[in-house]
């Protein structure tokens, strides 16, 4: 918890271009930790050992969003796997995260394209498009643009020479 919040503060503070997407994806990462310490502490089991089953929907939602990213992460077929009506999907998302689903599952996967991108150097644009989950590298580039500010590879190439821990602070 104490990492994100310096990531959060960290981004704020230098607010360079895309900084509202990361903070967002680094926000949603923190409401669903401090959840599951919230109920972990509640039931009286320690973090860590804390069954997955009594996950909220959302927190449940969340780890397969992160476990599944390449695959189909649309409403009604994650909605199917947790046996919930697609609407009772997006209407939890929205209330307890403030976003709805398909806006979490778009920031987990640009976010984990960031990270493609700089930790596979030889990993081509039309791969980690394909990695993360989205169909085309023509929207890919398009939706990683309007959040991120920059295309995928302009991105690769302004972060490629720093380190992946000193990318983060690069003006």
């Amino acid at each position: 918890v104490r990492a994100l919040c310096s990531a959060i503060d960290e981004e704020v503070r230098q607010a360079k271009q895309g900084w509202q997407t990361s903070v967002l994806g680094l926000m949603l990462q923190l409401v669903v930790e401090l959840k599951r310490s919230v109920a972990a502490q509640d039931a009286g089991v320690p973090k860590s050992s804390a069954p997955k089953p009594e996950l909220g929907l959302v927190q449940a939602c969340a780890q397969y969003v992160s476990a599944h990213l390449a695959d189909d992460l649309s409403p009604p077929a994650v909605a199917s796997v947790f046996y919930v009506s697609r609407e009772h999907l997006t209407r939890s998302f929205r209330r307890e995260i403030g976003v709805s689903f398909s806006q979490y599952v778009t920031v987990r996967r640009v976010e984990e394209a960031k990270r493609l991108l700089l930790a596979c150097p030889d990993m081509n644009v039309t791969h980690v498009a394909d990695a993360v989950g989205f169909r085309t590298v023509q929207h890919f580039c398009r939706v990683f643009r309007n959040m991120v500010g920059e295309t995928p590879t302009e991105y690769r190439q302004r972060h490629a020479k720093c380190p992946i821990g000193t990318a983060q602070r690069l003006v």
